[in-house]
């Protein structure tokens, strides 16, 4: 489930692989090694970017960066019954993985932070995935925040993440796809239990 989810729904760049077929999962390490290693050092420098220029409007962004700490897009991938997820939390460096499947969410008390609203997600699409972020708790959000002079976005418990996920890039890999507009788009965030103004939607 890690854009929107959307940021979410089988990212690789999150250190996903195979766990049930030892050769699909070195293919996918091989193809993907180069590109994760990338994201992180980029990570990185947003990092201590955000740290100099906490308004967020210092530089455009990097072609190739994307979020390490996201759930993955398992609904993308659908020859896998489930992915291994493994990333780090960004305020503390904890290492975290989960198995995630179709079935049901993956447990953990681990919650997710998305910093940019979605009425400003389309102006730098690569910045506003680059921060959709798996966190140990609230608290590791808060340092994180405190850390980088970021305000606070939205957050939600891993089982609100996969639901965001679990329809989200339905038909994503199809030739002719188009994104939700933005009335259909404010239905689904409805429907998986998002709320309020960050999501344009009621509180």
């Amino acid at each position: 489930m890690s854009c929107a989810c959307v940021g979410i729904g089988v990212l690789l760049e999150a250190g996903v692989s195979c766990r049930r077929c030892p050769a699909r999962a070195f293919k996918l390490r091989d193809r993907r090694r180069a590109q994760v290693g990338h994201h992180r050092l980029n990570q990185r420098r947003n990092d201590k970017n955000d740290r100099e220029h906490p308004s967020g409007t210092d530089e455009p962004a990097r072609d190739g960066e994307g979020p390490p700490g996201r759930l993955p897009r398992i609904h993308l991938l659908k020859d896998e019954p489930d992915v291994l997820v493994a990333t780090r939390c960004p305020a503390c460096d904890t290492p975290h993985a989960w198995v995630v499947g179709r079935e049901a969410p993956p447990r953990g008390d681990q919650v997710a932070h998305f910093l940019i609203p979605m009425r400003r997600a389309w102006d730098d699409v690569v910045r506003t995935c680059g921060n959709q972020r798996l966190f140990c708790s609230t608290d590791c959000v808060d340092t994180w925040l405190r850390r980088t002079g970021h305000e606070r976005g939205y957050v939600m418990d891993l089982a609100t993440l996969w639901r965001f996920a679990s329809d989200w890039y339905t038909g994503r890999l199809d030739p002719g796809y188009t994104r939700r507009d933005p009335a259909s788009a404010g239905v689904y965030f409805a429907e998986v239990g998002l709320h309020g103004s960050f999501w344009g939607l009621p509180d």
